[in-house]
């Protein structure tokens, strides 16, 4: 994916009461590059139930020394949803272009 685009997320006919959205970068093991400070929260809109945010060049993107041209990195993200009874918690791993 490119920065800019668009990630929408549909709970169909049960959206949560509340949600929340963490973005972090990843190595190529699916493990953190950086501590939980540069873990962000990812603002969000809802427009009929569904959920949905513009992928933004990360933080954390510009910590790196080293630099090449169109250069890729894993981002990972976390959705923390509850409903009245229930907590669930989802992951996805996205890779995207760095700067």
């Amino acid at each position: 994916m490119k920065n800019g685009e668009e990630i929408s997320i549909d709970f169909g006919s049960n959206p949560p009461e509340t949600l929340s959205i963490s973005d972090g970068l990843l190595d190529a093991n699916g493990d953190y590059l950086y501590t939980s400070k540069e873990i962000t929260n990812v603002p969000y809109v809802t427009k009929k139930g569904v959920y949905s945010f513009k992928l933004d060049t990360h933080i954390a993107s510009a910590l790196s020394s080293y630099y090449e041209k169109d250069q890729k990195e894993f981002r990972g993200f976390i959705i923390n949803a509850s409903w009245e009874k229930q907590e669930k918690n989802y992951a996805f791993a996205i890779q995207s272009n760095a700067l």
